[in-house]
């Protein structure tokens, strides 16, 4: 059990940190020394939850089921490229790698932060260090993946057999990335709001934003090609719902796109584009709810 509890721990731990980024970031008066707690929270936060990653990877191809998660996705039988894809393949380890993911963003936009001093870079570390800081103690409290097996089995249950394809490899991930990435024009718009800089925002998100919508895209082609081997012609779309949740923040992310062109160039569609960048941000959140929840009836549930 000392894996599990290691493991426990480090998501504690990168909770405090990601708290620790986000107060160092807000915190008014002399910035040198809270700059400084800022750095260290966000670089602290992400070498844990990577380490975390690390962990829980080890787990899985060392076949460690004592481990909750382990002994739920993966099995002696699995290939070690499909224990690999197991990291993601469940709500606790996919919410893993998605705050590990969030905290880095967190960060980068710290480190640009500290290059230009600019206080919509601030406030967008610090909207996005709530953000991660947000999933991680989902993972903590709720969802925790280093959870222990209530008796250690044999061998585990493996992968959905609908799950193992080359495409688990590759569509979670590119989905996942670019609904972190989708945090970040949120953050933006939120740091205008805040500094009261309305038509500036954008300039700064625009780059973030056209991340994101290039890996949703690319998430949801694979995830066409890969329901197409699977299931058959049709079986991609068959208006699954867990699909669809991936297609709107992309459809509200090609308008941001657009919108944020229009502002930087004449001052136009100012609400839009904060209505877009928040709407996109709350169908991330819906998606990440309808794709692991198992709420909604659906081959992924």
């Amino acid at each position: 059990m000392i894996l599990a509890t290691a493991g426990t721990v480090l998501i504690g731990g990168a909770l405090l940190a990601l708290a620790g980024l986000a107060v160092a970031g807000a915190w008014p008066g002399r910035r040198d020394a809270m700059e400084r707690l800022a750095r260290r929270a966000g670089e602290a936060a992400v070498d844990i939850l990577g380490l975390a990653l690390a962990s829980l990877l080890f787990a899985l191809l060392r076949d460690r089921f004592e481990i909750a998660y382990v002994a739920a996705h993966s099995s002696r039988a699995l290939p070690a490229w499909l224990r690999v894809a197991a990291l993601w393949g469940g709500q606790e380890g996919s919410l893993l790698l998605w705050a590990f993911l969030q905290a880095l963003l967190a960060l980068l936009v710290y480190r640009r932060w500290r290059r230009t001093g600019d206080p919509l870079d601030r406030w967008a570390t610090v909207i996005l260090a709530i953000v991660a800081a947000g999933y991680t103690a989902i993972l903590l409290f709720f969802a925790n993946p280093f959870a222990p097996s209530a008796t250690v089995p044999e061998d585990g249950l493996g992968l959905n057999p609908l799950l193992r394809h080359l495409g688990m490899v590759v569509h979670p991930p590119a989905l996942i990335a670019g609904y972190v990435a989708m945090a970040a024009p949120y953050a933006y718009a939120v740091a205008g709001l805040i500094t009261r800089r309305f038509g500036e925002w954008t300039a700064h998100a625009r780059r973030w934003t056209l991340g994101a919508w290039a890996l949703l895209g690319l998430g949801l082609l694979l995830g066409a090609r890969w329901a197409y081997d699977v299931l058959g012609w049709g079986g991609y779309w068959g208006w699954d719902p867990v699909e669809n949740a991936g297609l709107l923040p992309w459809l509200t992310a090609t308008g941001l796109l657009h919108g944020s062109a229009m502002q930087d160039r004449d001052g136009t569609f100012r609400g839009w584009n904060l209505g877009l960048a928040v709407s996109s941000f709350l169908l991330v959140i819906v998606g990440t709810y309808a794709t692991r929840s198992g709420v909604i009836q659906s081959v992924h549930a």
